[in-house]
């Protein structure tokens, strides 16, 4: 599967995509984390996530096109339950790109634009800690490790 959603870190959310995601895929993944948000917004919980695209594959232009209505389809919804997004992107264009299209397409909620897995997880649980929201230690400690397994 190109794609993993793990809420097994929570507060932090952590979606990962690893190569190329088909359609059908990246339509599975939006309605995943769609229902993980509903499932939050009915618990009261709240939420920061961090994107991991470190290892993902080119997305289609349709694909983008579908990743922006499917962002404005739930932007109330994510206003709701998360805090703050850590998008993790290793090419420096790319993200310089990203960065400049987030000055024009504002998020109702901060996103950082990262170069490596360790700074998304550090941006994430500062914003949880800035939030009051607490991040238990034994997630501090997984999040961190995997961070340094990623450097491996």
């Amino acid at each position: 599967m190109p794609y993993r959603v793990s809420l097994n870190n929570e507060p932090l959310v952590v979606v990962e995509l690893c190569g190329t995601l088909s359609d059908c895929e990246l339509t599975a993944m939006n309605a995943e984390v769609t229902l993980a948000m509903r499932h939050h917004a009915r618990a009261g919980i709240k939420t920061a996530v961090i994107l991991d695209c470190t290892d993902a594959g080119a997305i289609s232009s349709s694909q983008r096109k579908k990743i922006g209505e499917w962002r404005k389809e739930v932007r109330d919804l994510t206003s709701q339950v998360c805090i703050g997004i850590a998008m993790v992107v290793r090419n420096p264009a790319i993200r310089a790109i990203l960065t400049a299209i987030s000055w024009f397409q504002k998020e109702p909620i901060p996103v950082a634009f990262l170069d490596t897995f360790t700074e998304g997880v550090k941006w994430a649980i500062d914003r949880c800690d800035e939030d009051n929201l607490h991040v238990p230690s034994h997630v501090r400690i997984r999040l961190q490790a995997g961070a340094a397994e990623k450097l491996r």
